[in-house]
C-alpha cells in the first residue's frame, strides 16, 4: 500500500455552524452503513466478497450490477497527520483523509464505501462513487473523535477490501526544528517531519525517511499538530543528500518546543554513474618531451637505409621507375645528387623531409591542448570505484585512427568534501596519432593538397626536382631514356607517397598513457555528481627514454 502526502489546503474544514447538520447526516448514514455491512459481509480482501448475495442479470432490483471487477485496492492520498503503518490508517481526531481505491481491470465500476465497527464519530462524504475511466474512485473520511477501532470497506462487484483506521487524541503541540549543518553543499530548503512512537535507532539514514506532518522552510522548520505526550523521532533533510534525526521523549500540549538536529551529509553516490568526460594536455611553450621524442622516432624510418633524405628520395624514385637500370645509370652518369644539392634549398636534401614531417607532428599535437581533445564516457560500475572509460574521439578523430583502444579500465572514487577522483590507463600506440596529427597540420598548411604525401612533394619541390634532372639529362627533354619531365615528376610524387608510408607504418611500441584527476563535484538532490571541473596528472613511459610527467585540465558532466 502506498501513501502520498497532500497539503491540508486540499481538504475542507468543518465549520462549527455546519457541525449539527454533519452529525445528523452522519447518524443517518451510520444506520444505512450498518445495514449495508450486514448485507456485504465483513471480509478484508477480494475473496471476502464470497458472502455477497448472488446478482442475477436482468433482476429489477439490481442496484449495483456486476461490472466484472476482479480486485480493489486502497491508495491513500492523505493530509498532514496521516500515516499508513502496517496496513492501517492513523488519523488525529478532527482531521480528514482522502481515500482512493483502484479497481482492476480499469473501466467504469460502482464502488460502495461503508464504515464498520465503532465508527460513530466518523463519516464519509460519499458512499457510492462511480470510478474514473482508469478505475479509480475517491471519498473523504472525517473522524471527529478518537475511536478504539473501526474500518472502511470498499466494494465493487464481487471484489472488496477493508482498511483499519486508528484515531489519535487531538492533544497537539508544535515543534520548531533548527538544522545544525556546517557542510558545503548548497541547500535550497529544509524538510522536517516526525515519526510517532519511534526512535532514531529504528530508522535508517542518511537521509532518514519522511514521517508525518511534513513541513518545509528555507531555515528553521515549524511543525504543528503533533500529538502531545507521545514519543517521536524528528527527522530533517535537504533533498536526499543531507539529513539528521533526533529522538524526543514527548512534547507538552499547546506549547512550542525548540530543538536542534545535527545534519550529516549522505556520501556521494557513484554507483551507476554515467559522466561525459573531456580532458586535454596542458598548454606549454615547448612540446612535451615524451611526445617530441616519439615524433622524432616516428619520422626516422622515412630515410630507410639511405644516408640522408635526398638519397632516400632518389632510391624510392628508382624503385618506382619502370626501368630502374636506366634510372641508376643516369643518376650516376649525370651526377644527379650534385645537381640537386646545387638546385634545391640547402635545408632540404639532408634531413629536410624528416624535419618537415616532425614539425607537422608538433603542430598537429598542439590539438591535444584543447580542453576537449579527449572525449569519452566514464561509467561507474559500483560504489567501490570500479569504472570504465569509453573514448569517443581524440583530437576530433576516432580512437582507432589515433591508436587508442576505445575502452579502458578506469576508476571513479568519492572522497571527502565531495571530491571525485577519476583515473584510467589508456592503451596507446603512438604512430597512428603522430601520423594523423602530421596529416592534419600538413593539410591545414596547404589546403590545396589532399594528403600529407602530396604536401611533402610540394614543400620539398618535386617540380624543381623534375626540372633539374631533365636539364642535366643526357637525352634532350628527358631525365633518362623514356622518362621526360612529366614522368620524372610522377616518380618524385610516387616516391613521396612511399616515404610517407614509412612514417605511417613506423609502428612504435605501445605507450601506456596514465591519467588521474580530482575535483570537487557538483551534486544533485540524490548526492550524485553532476559536474566536475579540475586538473589531471599522468605520465608517459617511453622505452629507452623514461617516464615523463604530463598533465592538463579535465571536466565532466553527468549524462543521466
Amino acid at each position: 500500500m502506498r501513501l502520498r502526502l497532500a497539503r491540508a489546503a486540499d481538504f475542507p474544514r468543518i465549520r462549527p455552524e455546519a457541525y449539527l447538520l454533519t452529525v445528523v447526516a452522519r447518524r443517518v448514514f451510520l444506520a444505512s452503513a450498518m445495514l449495508g455491512a450486514w448485507a456485504l459481509g465483513c471480509g478484508g480482501s477480494s475473496e471476502e466478497g464470497a458472502g455477497l448475495p448472488p446478482i442475477t442479470a436482468g433482476m429489477v432490483d439490481d442496484l449495483f450490477p456486476n461490472t466484472g471487477a476482479e480486485s480493489i485496492q486502497f491508495e491513500l492520498v492523505t493530509p498532514v497527520g496521516v500515516e499508513d503503518a502496517g496496513g492501517e490508517l492513523r488519523l488525529v481526531a478532527g482531521q480528514t483523509a482522502r481515500l482512493r481505491v483502484q479497481v482492476q481491470p480499469p473501466g467504469r465500476h460502482t464502488v460502495r464505501f461503508a464504515l464498520l465497527g465503532q465508527a460513530q464519530d466518523a463519516f464519509l462524504t460519499e458512499n457510492v462513487v462511480d470510478t474514473q475511466p482508469q478505475g479509480s474512485a475517491d471519498t473523504l473520511l472525517t473522524v471527529l473523535a478518537p475511536s478504539s477501532s473501526f474500518a472502511v470497506r470498499a466494494a465493487a462487484g464481487r471484489a472488496s477490501r477493508m482498511l483499519r483506521v486508528v484515531t489519535l487524541e487531538a492533544s497537539q503541540a508544535s515543534l520548531v526544528v533548527t538544522p545544525n549543518y556546517d557542510g558545503k553543499r548548497t541547500v535550497a530548503g529544509w524538510v522536517a517531519s516526525v515519526h510517532l512512537d519511534q526512535s532514531c535507532a529504528a530508522l535508517q539514514g542518511v537521509p532518514f525517511p519522511d514521517g508525518l506532518l511534513l513541513s518545509e522552510s528555507l531555515g528553521d522548520v515549524r511543525i504543528d499538530g503533533i500529538p502531545a505526550d507521545t514519543p517521536l523521532a524528528v527527522v530533517i533533510r535537504a533533498g536526499q543528500f543531507a539529513g539528521g534525526c533526533r529522538s524526543i521523549t514527548s512534547l507538552r500540549a499547546n506549547t512550542d518546543t525548540f530543538i536542534e538536529v545535527d545534519v550529516m551529509e549522505r556520501p556521494m553516490q557513484t554507483a551507476g554513474l554515467s559522466m561525459l568526460l573531456s580532458f586535454g594536455v596542458e598548454e606549454t611553450s615547448m612540446p612535451n618531451p615524451a611526445l617530441d621524442e616519439l615524433a622524432f622516432r616516428a619520422v626516422r624510418p622515412l630515410a630507410g637505409g639511405a644516408n640522408d633524405d635526398l638519397a632516400a628520395l632518389l632510391d624510392a624514385m628508382s624503385a618506382a621507375s619502370s626501368d630502374a637500370a636506366a634510372f641508376e645509370q643516369a643518376r650516376a652518369a649525370q651526377a644527379w645528387r650534385v645537381a640537386l644539392l646545387n638546385g634545391l634549398a640547402p635545408d632540404l636534401p639532408g634531413s629536410g623531409l624528416r624535419t618537415l614531417v616532425q614539425n607537422w607532428m608538433r603542430t598537429g599535437l598542439s590539438r591535444l591542448q584543447r580542453a576537449d581533445a579527449f572525449r569519452g564516457t566514464l561509467t561507474s560500475l559500483n560504489p567501490d570505484g570500479m569504472a570504465s572509460l569509453e573514448l569517443s574521439s581524440v583530437i576530433g578523430l576516432s580512437p582507432a585512427t589515433t591508436g587508442f583502444e576505445r575502452e579502458s579500465t578506469a576508476s571513479a572514487v568519492a572522497e571527502t568534501e565531495d571530491f571525485l577522483r577519476v583515473g584510467a590507463t589508456l592503451s596507446w600506440r603512438p604512430s597512428p596519432l603522430l601520423a594523423a596529427a602530421a596529416n592534419l597540420a600538413a593539410l591545414l598548411q596547404d589546403p590545396d593538397r589532399s594528403t600529407a604525401a602530396d604536401a611533402m612533394a610540394t614543400q620539398f619541390g618535386c617540380d624543381d626536382v623534375a626540372s633539374i634532372l631533365v636539364d642535366v639529362g643526357s637525352v634532350p627533354g628527358a631525365a633518362f631514356a623514356g622518362c621526360d619531365e612529366a614522368c620524372t615528376l610522377g616518380l618524385c610524387r610516387t616516391a613521396m607517397a612511399e616515404l610517407w608510408s614509412r612514417v605511417e607504418g613506423s609502428d612504435l611500441p605501445a605507450v601506456p598513457w596514465q591519467i588521474s584527476g580530482a575535483a570537487r563535484a557538483q551534486i544533485d538532490e540524490n548526492a550524485r555528481p553532476t559536474r566536475v571541473d579540475g586538473n589531471w596528472v599522468g605520465s608517459l613511459n617511453v622505452v629507452d627514454f623514461g617516464v615523463t610527467p604530463i598533465q592538463g585540465p579535465f571536466s565532466g558532466q553527468s549524462g543521466d
